[in-house]
Order: structure tokens, then sequence, then C-alpha cells
């Protein structure tokens, strides 16, 4: 996850392209920590799709504007525009629930191409029976 600058932050929201996953953190957060671990096998998951941290320390503007009332907190955005904000992280499984309906275009190509049907010679044997 990289973590970025409310600067960066700002460019990114003006730009509105594509979709991205933001934490808003706070370095003193344990609970911050926790979120991060838990998002990180989704991140690998969800390759087309940009993760970030934000410090709410370095970006309290933005922060009010946004109304974020506790960290951590994930806002997913897309095209600059709020798609899904999250303030619970009870687990793995439920960000990755949670999430899915937003990146699943954004799937890693492995993981979509894992299972392109049966092979040549599988199609072959079958059609010699």
């Amino acid at each position: 996850m990289e973590r970025i600058t409310n600067e960066q932050l700002e460019q990114m929201l003006e730009a509105g392209e594509g979709r991205q996953v933001v934490l808003f953190t706070s370095p003193t957060c344990g609970t911050c920590q926790l979120a991060k671990r838990m998002l990180a096998p989704i991140e690998k998951l969800y390759a087309g799709a940009s993760f970030l941290e934000v410090d709410i320390n370095t970006a309290p503007v933005r922060a009010r504007q946004l109304e974020i009332q506790s960290v951590p907190c994930l806002i997913v955005f897309e095209s600059g525009e709020e798609r899904e904000r999250l303030y619970k992280m009870q687990s793995g499984s439920y960000l990755l629930e949670q999430l899915h309906p937003y990146l699943k275009k954004d799937l890693t190509e492995k993981k979509e191409d894992s299972y392109a049907g049966p092979s040549v010679s599988t199609q072959r044997n079958v059609e010699r029976r």
C-alpha cells in the first residue's frame, strides 16, 4: 500500500481516473495497522486498482471535507467520486466481500485467466471417445 501526501490525494481526486481504495489512518492507531495487514492480500488480488494510505494528520482539511469520523476509514473512489465507505474492519474476508463489487474489474489477469477451459489435447481425447 502506497502512502501518499495530501497534495497527491488532491491530484488523484481532481484527475478522477480509475479506481482507488484509500485508507485514512493515524500513526498512533493500532486498528489502522491491523486494517493495513488485512488489506495486503486484497491489494494483490485486485492489482488493477490503486491501494493508497493517507495520514489524516497531514490532510486535515480533506479529512474534514470528506467528513471522516474516525480512523481507520476506507473509501473507494471511482473516477474521483466516492463509491463506498467503511469504518468496520472486522476481518479480511469481510473487507473482500465489501470491496469486490467495486473492484471485480481489477482482478489480476492471472486470477481471471486461471481457468481457460479444457486444453486442446483434452478436447481431442473427448472427441475420440
